[in-house]
């Protein structure tokens, strides 16, 4: 069963990985430059093509809903930090927390749908 789930969503997977890749540099670079409006409005282009794929892989479901939810939180903070001042530290590990979940999501979903490699 492991083979034909890798046959028919390793693509899926494999495009979901190269697009995951991108929006990780988007988020490295909002990190470093904070929100900067076009690398943001890149950032959520490749994170709303992104879902689309990653919508499509059941077996990682769960990690993706890590994604998800530190999306969200980075956000938050994201804006906060902008528009109010808030302290940067936060916006920092939240930050971190958010790039764990996709290395996370990235590990599973390598393990669950693309070949191994000898």
């Amino acid at each position: 069963m492991d083979d034909i789930c890798r046959v028919i969503y390793g693509p899926i997977a494999t495009q979901a990985l190269g697009l995951l890749a991108r929006y990780e540099q988007a988020v490295d670079a909002l990190l470093a430059n904070g929100r900067d409006p076009a690398l943001y409005s890149e950032a959520s282009a490749l994170f709303d093509t992104l879902q689309l794929h990653a919508s499509d892989l059941a077996g990682v479901r769960a990690s993706w809903v890590e994604v998800l939810i530190s999306r969200f939180e980075f956000t938050q903070a994201l804006w906060q930090t902008q528009a109010t001042g808030a302290e940067a530290g936060r916006l920092r590990s939240v930050g971190l927390t958010h790039l764990a979940a996709i290395a996370s999501f990235r590990q599973e979903s390598r393990i669950r749908y693309l070949p191994c490699s000898n």
